[in-house]
């Protein structure tokens, strides 16, 4: 191609490098596939696990529920050792059983903690609202019934959608924590009380889908005028009761 001419030796040399450019950009394409592909399977292998993790967790912290339950009744207003020594020998034995299970309770919260932070970031960070005085107890990763057991604990006040009270000085909510600050009493405390679990990005998706929806209704609800809300209330079957609290729940 010196002086310029294209030969058919040079178009069929041409014909050739474009074939082969188009070859390498295919062969590109489909390992581009093949790494997506490892990725998701990759990804998919590393969920399935993280959800094993996180119920075999939750199982081991079942176990611990049961095996510390026959305790709780003999710690009820109990808040301190002295408080134990003082109701007699039952509650002695009470607290000193408790106080190994706040133990491995620790253990499961702190592995909890660590597979969040490993295969659920986005939802441990969502698990409590990013409020300076919640205590470590107040957390949907740490029971399911949260919102049963401290209305205002998100810093609102459901039943009106306002914010909770505070102290005017130390912004301090003025609503305390239900259960008491003792780790000890406070774990007999939440074994009594509340639902605890470890659960799955899954369970979370659920319970705050449902939350989002209950939020939903109240908000709804408070839009309404006082005659209106009051002629819903009269409505049959407005007012029914939880079948496991026996609170009443507004329809």
């Amino acid at each position: 191609m010196a002086n310029g001419e294209l030969t058919e030796e040079v178009l069929g040399e041409i014909a050739s490098m474009n074939s082969a450019a188009v070859n390498l950009e295919s062969k590109m394409n489909v390992l581009k596939e093949i790494q997506a592909y490892s990725a998701r399977v990759v990804e998919s292998e590393i969920e399935s696990s993280s959800i094993v993790l996180f119920e075999g967790l939750d199982a081991k912290l079942k176990e611990l529920v049961e095996d510390t339950r026959p305790h709780v009744e003999h710690l009820s207003g109990v808040l301190s050792a002295t408080d134990a020594i003082e109701r007699g020998q039952e509650s002695i034995d009470a607290w000193r059983n408790m106080t190994t299970a706040l133990s491995a309770y620790s253990e499961i919260r702190a592995a909890q903690d660590v597979l969040m932070s490993n295969f659920a970031h986005d939802h441990r960070a969502r698990c409590k609202p990013g409020i300076a005085d919640l205590p470590a107890a107040a957390s949907d990763a740490i029971m399911s019934n949260l919102d049963e057991l401290w209305p205002g604990w998100r810093g609102t006040d459901p039943a009106t959608g306002r914010p909770i009270s505070r102290d005017m000085i130390s912004r301090n909510r003025l609503s305390p924590t239900p259960w008491p600050d003792e780790p000890v009493s406070q774990l007999a405390w939440l074994l009594e009380h509340g639902t605890l679990w470890v659960p799955t990005k899954e369970q979370l998706d659920e319970l705050w889908k449902e939350r989002r929806q209950r939020d939903f209704e109240v908000a709804q609800e408070l839009k309404r005028s006082p005659e209106q809300r009051t002629k819903r209330a009269q409505m049959p079957g407005f007012w029914q009761s939880d079948p496991i609290t026996g609170e009443p729940i507004i329809r």
